[in-house]
């Protein structure tokens, strides 16, 4: 057991802390609990108005290298029991993560847990994280729950029972013929994922439009001013490319897919935006050649969404085309108010299943 600590100031501030007594940003150990049925529970609390950002995280075996394999529970589960005493001062979700070796990422679940002071049990597939990128032969992180990053003053919480259990592969199996979790080995101004922007009808403030990526690993993170995007553009995302080519490291790998199975994405979406209801979206393809390859895909609304939470959005694939490059996703914000203020949404786990 131990927790990372950053300082939120100054990011090479930072280090490993295996003392649950002494963190700056967040304390940890086992206690005796007084709940019916409980005995030694872990107690984590992270400290108000801290300097310093905090994870408290159970690692895998320092002798793992490379990560730890749990090839062996990839058709299980991961099991605990939580009791949430305080969402902090300012309301945080917890999230759930596992993580695995670098550049890999996983893409958390979030935990909204409404009553305090009550234990409950959470179940997590271990197949659906590995669908959202984690790359279960080389994990660094056995378990996690932290508190969203910037709101985790006074969070309070405990946990019991913590275990990965074995299940047995479905009957019937999909597998993930193509995705991009972006979180592919980025090199600045030499190769990474491709993420572009193209505006409609010359709607952008040059200004602005650097919001619309202001992040791209562990996704797309997009930041609009909604005073001034009020209209139509495009995110243009490929697999990993060389930036001073623009060719792509594997060129056949979404046309290979392209003709059956199922195309999905997943969209963090916040509560502002959700509220406002008003953006919508929908998928398709792009060549090499910037010719747009129609999907049958529905318009998708904001306001159908969960709040604050990852979002899965699918399409099914009817036909094969050459020469793909892009998953391409159009989005309308025409009718969101000018006076929204939000925070980011987010864009990740482009994948095609089979």
């Amino acid at each position: 057991m131990s927790a990372y600590e950053q300082n939120y100031a100054n990011a090479s501030d930072n280090y490993e802390n295996t003392d649950g007594e002494a963190g700056k940003a967040v304390r940890f150990g086992i206690v005796q609990s007084n709940d019916p049925g409980r005995d030694k529970v872990l107690d984590i609390k992270y400290l108000d108005a801290p300097e310093y950002y905090g994870a408290a995280q159970i690692l895998a075996p320092e002798s793992q290298g490379n990560g730890f394999d749990m090839s062996e529970y990839a058709h299980g589960k991961v099991v605990f029991d939580m009791k949430v005493i305080s969402h902090g001062t300012k309301g945080s979700a917890l999230e759930f993560t596992i993580e695995c070796t670098w550049p890999c990422a996983s893409t958390p679940k979030f935990i909204k847990a409404d009553v305090l002071n009550e234990w409950e049990t959470y179940e997590f597939s271990v197949a659906e994280m590995i669908e959202r990128g984690l790359d279960i032969q080389h994990l660094s992180l056995g378990f996690m729950v932290m508190p969203t990053w910037a709101k985790q003053d006074g969070v309070h919480f405990q946990l019991d029972n913590i275990r990965w259990v074995k299940g047995e592969p479905p009957a019937t199996q999909e597998t993930v013929c193509y995705a991009n979790f972006f979180d592919d080995v980025w090199v600045k101004d030499t190769q990474g994922v491709g993420v572009s922007i193209v505006g409609d009808s010359g709607m952008f403030v040059p200004d602005n439009q650097r919001y619309l990526t202001t992040g791209v690993k562990p996704w797309v993170t997009a930041n609009p001013d909604w005073s001034v995007m009020n209209g139509t553009w495009f995110y243009w995302m490929s697999g990993v490319m060389d930036y001073l080519t623009g060719e792509l490291l594997d060129p056949d790998a979404l046309s290979n897919c392209s003709g059956s199975g199922t195309l999905s994405l997943e969209i963090y979406t916040p509560a502002a935006l959700v509220e406002d209801g008003n953006m919508t979206f929908t998928l398709y393809f792009l060549d090499k050649d910037n010719f747009v390859r129609s999907l049958n895909s529905d318009v998708f609304s904001v306001s159908d969404m969960k709040s604050d939470d990852w979002n899965k959005v699918s399409v099914p694939l009817t036909t094969a085309y050459a020469n793909l490059k892009y998953v391409g996703i159009r989005i309308d914000a025409t009718q969101v108010s000018p006076s929204l203020i939000s925070p980011p949404f987010y864009i990740d786990n482009i994948v095609i299943r089979k």
